[in-house]
């Protein structure tokens, strides 16, 4: 039953290991993708996917400020009413520029061409002007507040310093502690002292 227990115990502290290391190799992918794509002039995709940061409270409470929405690129003619649209604020926006996600409430087409009007889900949100192809960035299809913390994380050049110094102190602090384990034990302190290894009496 012991046995089990300690087998069940390294099984879970092996898998939150891996899992540590996947969200942190996920988070500096993403933040590797969004510098060089931002040396470009360009948004970091990979396999026709993007993330953004929501930055407004607009669609709370479905999805909150700080999260990180997964997006899907895809055309304007195949979003659909009801769906979450990502797309570029135009000029004379506040947040022109920016991405914006909005739920989309129409969807019709004119001499422009096929565009969609959205509306944030919080109470008293009004109705955005219409967006065509130009601006329309695709589909939100996941969103995450622990992957938008942790991405948010990543993303500050200060937390890349703090964690460096952080894990430093770390490997410091335990290579300390190994070194003090070892001189504790009795032939590493009589290696450091000098004396030979004591021999048990003989018998009579």
């Amino acid at each position: 039953m012991a046995r089990s227990n300690v087998k069940a115990k390294k099984a879970v502290s092996i898998a939150l290991t891996v899992l540590s290391v996947l969200i942190f190799v996920f988070a500096v992918c993403i933040f590797a993708l969004s510098v060089f794509a931002k040396s470009n002039g360009k948004q970091a995709t990979l396999f026709g996917y993007s993330f953004s940061i929501v930055l407004t409270d607009s669609m709370s409470p479905e999805i909150k400020v700080g999260e990180l929405v997964i997006v899907k690129h895809c055309s304007i003619e195949r979003a659909q009413i009801g769906e979450n649209a990502v797309y570029i604020a135009p000029e004379g926006h506040r947040l022109a520029g920016q991405r914006i996600i909005h739920k989309i409430m129409e969807k019709d087409t004119d001499d422009a061409g096929t565009y969609i009007v959205t509306q944030g889900v919080a109470a008293g949100a009004p109705k955005d002007a219409p967006v065509y192809a130009e601006n329309f960035v695709g589909i939100g299809v996941a969103h995450s507040v622990f992957l938008g913390a942790v991405v948010g994380f990543f993303s500050n050049t200060f937390n890349w310093i703090f964690l460096a110094v952080f894990l430093f102190g770390i490997w410091l602090a335990v290579r300390q502690i190994r070194k003090l384990i070892s001189y504790t034990k009795p032939e590493n302190a009589q290696e450091e002292e000098g004396a030979p290894p004591s021999e048990p009496p003989a018998e009579e």
